[in-house]
């Protein structure tokens, strides 16, 4: 029988140049994904048909897949030497199609943003789905491979992927499945240069039902083995330079993932020592009536929007038959605090006078635990007979076009508390370093009573 002439689908090194190559590490060992897969048309002769088809498509090595059961079919799987893609790495696709079954839709989460896929029908891996991407490629790129067998009679066997995706019953740990002692030689590339497969190679591929002769004369045998000796030595020089540009980039993916994170929101912002400082001279001194206008509160705190900055805010009212007119009270504010008045009532019985002032925001220190930082908190304030109900702040929300979003490794929470009694709470003594107080107000009841209410955050681990 004939045996049917190999087809290749594209030629040149156009294809080789389009190859998605992407090397990843697990468990010290180096897998190569994005491999071009090509069923071969002779068994008996498939390291000469792999290497005529792999130098016309510019291919360098190769990885081999045989079909399941009592199937002839051999895979072929090429791979340009380039982006790490040498001799002796292991093809990601065919080891695992190897270590998990013939008919297998595997995915696994790899790293930040970095997930592999795998499809395996009848021992053969399916074209295309050989690749490592980014989460938003997988999630298209999986369910585009499961639908492969639609209208078919095959069936994945077994589905695969990171529970996040909620598209498989099964998820597994790529460490646990790629072990050193599950790597097979026979799932490592090869080099594609004329009689580089030894003897050992070649028996272990005719165990599995191929047979293969090799005729070898004694001087092109020497010349043969000096082209291979001289290319082992330049794959060799070109592996060592890639470990060192990945060891290299490896270090500053480290480093980027070390400083790519939330900045602590509790730096720069008023400790309560530092706002209780900038703001009770001014609070404890505010006339109490003016022009014939009562005060009825007074209120200082940050904002976030305008950081070194602090505002004191003095509210007064008109009491009810006074002949003091607005403009009146004007006057007032104008001399004693160099300030224009605001109505705060379309009847102007109501006024407020706003003043700013600068402030100096407190360190970054140390976050605590959120066991340590929530005690300390509601402990301190059940000292003093107080009650607070710390509520948590919203997680950070990254751009949504973010390729790398910063993680978030710390956590702030809200309180209010307050008194009528500034003293007995003390609120500058909390012990919390990472406590940050925004706002304190003193509201007047009409027997000049005052309630002092503080608003702040503390932040965790």
């Amino acid at each position: 029988m004939t045996a049917r002439k190999s087809r290749v689908v594209d030629t040149g090194p156009k294809l080789a140049d389009s190859l998605p190559i992407v090397v990843v590490q697990i468990n010290g060992k180096q897998f190569v994904s994005g491999l071009y897969w090509h069923v071969l048309t002779k068994p008996q002769s498939y390291v000469q048909e792999a290497q005529a088809n792999g130098h016309k498509l510019g291919m360098d090595v190769v990885a081999f897949r045989k079909g399941a059961g009592n199937s002839r079919q051999i895979q072929a799987g090429f791979a340009p030497k380039r982006n790490g893609a040498f001799k002796g790495t292991y093809s990601w696709a065919a080891a695992i199609a190897g270590t998990l079954g013939d008919d297998c839709l595997a995915g696994f989460k790899l790293g930040e943003d970095q997930y592999g896929i795998v499809g395996v029908l009848g021992g053969i891996i399916v074209p295309g789905s050989d690749r490592v991407l980014s989460r938003d490629q997988f999630t298209k790129h999986f369910r585009a491979t499961e639908q492969k067998i639609a209208g078919t009679d095959k069936r994945w066997r077994r589905i695969i992927a990171p529970a996040e995706f909620g598209v498989a019953s099964e998820e597994l740990d790529v460490t646990a499945v790629l072990t050193p002692k599950a790597l097979k030689k026979e799932y490592q590339l090869k080099s594609l240069s004329r009689f580089d497969f030894n003897k050992d190679e070649i028996k272990r591929w005719t165990v599995i039902g191929l047979a293969v002769v090799v005729i070898l004369g004694g001087g092109r045998f020497g010349w043969s083995k000096y082209q291979a000796i001289q290319q082992k030595k330049k794959d060799d020089i070109a592996h060592a330079q890639w470990l060192l540009d990945e060891s290299k980039r490896a270090k500053e993916r480290a480093e980027f993932e070390k400083n790519n994170v939330v900045p602590h929101a509790w730096t720069g912002q008023l400790s309560p020592a530092a706002l209780a400082k900038a703001c009770m001279p001014g609070m404890l001194s505010t006339p109490i009536s003016g022009a014939g206008w009562k005060l009825t509160g007074v209120g200082c705190n940050t904002d976030a929007s305008t950081p070194g900055v602090g505002h004191i805010r003095f509210s007064y009212s008109r009491p009810t038959g006074s002949i003091s007119t607005f403009v009146d009270f004007q006057a007032w504010a104008l001399r004693t605090f160099h300030a224009k008045a605001e109505a705060q009532d379309k009847a102007f019985n109501t006024a407020a006078i706003g003043l700013a002032f600068k402030v100096d925001g407190s360190d970054d220190d140390a976050a605590p635990s959120l066991e340590d930082g929530m005690s300390t908190i509601v402990s301190y304030m059940q000292q003093r007979g107080l009650s607070v109900e710390p509520a948590p702040m919203p997680p950070f929300k990254p751009q949504p076009d973010d390729p790398n979003p910063p993680r978030q490794e710390w956590s702030g929470y809200t309180f209010t508390v307050a008194t009528g009694d500034r003293h007995k709470l003390s609120i500058e003594s909390v012990p919390l370093a990472t406590t940050r107080l925004t706002a304190i107000e003193a509201a007047l009841d009409e027997k000049a009573h005052i309630t002092w209410t503080y608003t702040g955050a503390f932040y965790v681990k």
